[in-house]
């Protein structure tokens, strides 16, 4: 596995940040970020622009971790790209707030089944879900 990685401290990703990762060749990039990043600027729009055939998965945190160490108020950009196993999938489910996360899992479950499914990587809610019923 080969990775690019970035910390951008504010939502914007200059050309040559962009070009970092794409010089990895990633199938897949992690965005991990303080919630501004999501809300402010065009960073998510940029990142499914410049990368149409990339997976593209993250949420928000409350601090983000990389190989720099702990950070408050950034964003972290992890291109990922598999050297031997490049095969994966992507799925998600909706969870409406109060309502029972077994349905979601189900959704998932159903989307992820394949005979040779080897790890899944879940990404939820903090708080307000019961992971144990998600999965």
């Amino acid at each position: 596995m080969k990775i690019a990685q970035l910390n951008l401290v504010r939502p914007e990703i200059s050309p040559d940040q962009m070009a970092k990762l794409e010089q990895n060749k990633s199938h897949l990039i992690l965005v991990f970020g303080s919630p501004e990043f999501f809300s402010q600027g065009d960073l998510s729009q940029k990142l499914s622009q410049q990368f149409k055939d990339v997976q593209i998965v993250g949420c928000s945190t409350a601090g983000e971790i990389s190989e720099e160490g702990i950070s408050l108020k950034s964003c972290i950009i992890t291109g990922v790209q598999f050297e031997k196993t490049p095969h994966f999938k992507t799925a998600t489910a909706k969870f409406i707030q109060g309502s029972d996360p077994t349905v979601a899992g189900q959704s998932l479950g159903h989307q992820l089944k394949a005979a040779d499914l080897k790890s899944i990587f879940v990404l939820s809610l903090g708080v307000g879900i019961n992971g144990s019923a998600l999965i």
